[in-house]
């Protein structure tokens, strides 16, 4: 069952869990009718989902003859420990986390000026610091390896996001654990903590 206080249909965290998240994992259907997770690298651009590879291969064949796809993304935050509220008792022990899950068709990018920018958009996001030349369709250094690569697009059609940061419990129990995270002190406590206020504001 879905938990309705877990949801969010908000463009802005689609947007931060899309640049957060480093990889993702692509899900379709091999031929034998299994279905297949993917992790690779993405980007998330002008409202699709792209990805890279070769120009052959098991992706690229079934993008031809079966293009229904899945893609989820997640962006964990702190464990919590069961013993962060029971000594003994295993039940309370959870994670937090923001992910999405899309449902679409997986197409391959046949417009080189769409791989292009794409492709662009990929090292933008892996690379923020720059220092390469950008990725053009009518950039010379880039003809060959712009043909010699796939690239292709998840064009979402139904996305469900989930947000969990301690929603449904009580105020005596968040207040807890953010006193425990405090101790702990680790960089993803801190923002575990900050991302708790918020959804609990």
């Amino acid at each position: 069952m879905r938990r309705s206080e877990f949801s969010s249909d908000s463009v802005e965290e689609y947007d931060e869990i899309t640049s957060t998240a480093l990889d993702g994992h692509l899900g379709i259907v091999d031929k034998k009718g299994f279905p297949r997770i993917v992790p690779l690298n993405f980007v998330s651009f002008k409202g699709s989902i792209y990805v890279h590879g070769a120009n052959s291969g098991e992706k690229f064949e079934l993008a031809k003859s079966n293009p229904k796809a899945t893609f989820s993304v997640s962006v964990p935050y702190s464990y919590i420990p069961s013993y962060f509220k029971s000594e003994k008792y295993a039940c309370p022990a959870t994670q937090f986390f923001k992910s999405l899950h899309i449902r679409g068709r997986l197409e391959i990018v046949e417009s080189v000026e769409e791989k292009a920018a794409a492709l662009d958009a990929m090292m933008r996001k892996y690379q923020p610091e720059g220092r390469f030349i950008t990725i053009s369709a009518d950039n010379p250094i880039y003809k060959n390896a712009l043909q010699g690569v796939a690239v292709l697009a998840v064009r979402p059609e139904e996305v469900t996001m989930k947000i969990k940061f301690g929603q449904n419990m009580s105020v005596e129990e968040r207040e807890n654990i953010i006193r425990v995270l405090q101790d702990r002190g680790k960089e993803v406590d801190l923002l575990t903590i900050k991302m708790m206020k918020k959804y609990n504001s």
